[in-house]
């Protein structure tokens, strides 16, 4: 809880450091917000397996793409851009959180741009009723379930070839946990869902042009589905 808490404060401020950037017309880069993240990191006494994902537009389309010293780009006024992170607290036991939201780089959104995540959003919502309809009635789930059921309403509403990963991952003490993956994809992840599992729902659009990921962390208790802070409606308007 408290990781995903310190993870969501600083992708609230990397997203307001690109907008102060912009809007005082300073130069700035995936690499910097990259490093702004990690710095913060740091400070709270966060770890992370890898460096997170900055991507502006069709960088953002390759879902393992992230800046690095030799390849990044400048975030510019009408981007689209997209934030993964991911860490957990520097402690034995603790477990990972690891959220992706979108944002975009001017005042008014872009009818493009709104379609895509409309459709990654919804994807995203039908994984989490499915687990609520399964713990009401007190059916059990397996992974490839939750994973299918996302992967129809991106199909149906005509993206399905532009999502290729599985829908989530297991989260615990690394990022890619060695629990149940909501998985039809890669594998067909058999595993129950079970209380005190943790896992991500995050669905994407990779278009050529840009790519558009939501990213939420969910925990299973005996109650069902809870989600650990807060989630994406509407892609952020960052000036």
């Amino acid at each position: 809880k408290k990781a995903a808490h310190i993870v969501n404060r600083v992708k609230d401020e990397a997203f307001a450091l690109v907008g102060s950037r912009i809007k005082s017309r300073e130069a700035v880069s995936e690499l910097d917000v990259q490093r702004f993240i990690l710095e913060a990191f740091d400070k709270e006494k966060m770890v992370t397996d890898e460096p997170p994902i900055v991507a502006v537009n069709a960088n953002a389309s390759n879902p393992h793409y992230a800046p690095s010293p030799e390849r990044f780009s400048p975030i510019r006024k009408g981007d689209l851009l997209l934030i993964d992170l991911f860490g957990k607290l520097n402690l034995p036991d603790a477990i990972f959180a690891d959220i992706t939201w979108m944002g975009f780089v001017g005042e008014a959104l872009e009818e493009k741009h709104v379609k895509v995540f409309e459709v990654v959003k919804n994807g995203r919502d039908a994984g989490l009723h499915l687990l609520q309809e399964a713990a009401q009635a007190g059916r059990t789930i397996q992974g490839w379930e939750v994973d299918a059921r996302v992967r129809q309403v991106i199909k149906d509403a005509g993206y399905g070839e532009y999502f290729h990963h599985r829908t989530g991952h297991s989260l615990d003490t690394s990022l890619h946990g060695n629990g149940v993956n909501l998985d039809s994809l890669e594998t067909q992840d058999q595993r129950q869902i079970i209380p005190g599992v943790g896992f991500t729902i995050e669905p994407g659009v990779y278009l050529e042009e840009f790519g558009v990921r939501s990213e939420i962390n969910v925990f299973y208790s005996s109650n069902g589905p809870e989600v650990f802070g807060p989630i994406q409606e509407e892609i952020l308007k960052l000036l």
